[in-house]
């Protein structure tokens, strides 16, 4: 529950700050909700918002893989070191659009990313808080 409450305001704040343009697009908006859900779902968990959490100097925030979408596509294709294959996400056109659209956004916004991130872990915090609490 907890979890979903923070994806749903991650994914709120993201789709405020796009949509405070004069020329919001909605099919990018989408796109990039769509891809934020891919990227919480498959990437997460080694690279918390743009970071790499197992190998620092790998971080996908400056990767020059994202920018070009074929090599995005290749990479996710096969194994990578420990990184894992996301085939699944390298066979839908659409998936990889969504998620290089979130992946984009995240290299040119750093700061409204952290701020997503720091809410996460604020949100974390408070849970493990909250948990602590209860049992004693």
């Amino acid at each position: 529950m907890q979890k979903q409450y923070i994806q749903f305001v991650a994914a709120s704040a993201l789709m405020m700050f796009v949509q405070t343009g004069s020329q919001a697009d909605p099919v990018a908006n989408a796109d990039m909700e769509a891809g934020q859900k891919i990227y919480m779902k498959n990437c997460e968990v080694c690279h918390l918002i743009g970071r790499n959490l197992i190998n620092p100097a790998k971080e996908i925030q400056n990767s020059t893989i994202v920018a070009d979408p074929k090599r995005l596509k290749e990479w996710l294709s096969r194994r990578n070191g420990i990184m894992p294959q996301f085939a699944h996400i390298a066979k839908n056109d659409i998936e990889l659009r969504q998620l290089r659209e979130f992946l984009l956004f995240a290299q040119k916004n750093p700061s409204e990313v952290k701020k997503l991130e720091d809410e996460e872990a604020s949100a974390e915090a408070a849970k493990k808080d909250g948990k602590g609490s209860k049992t004693k």
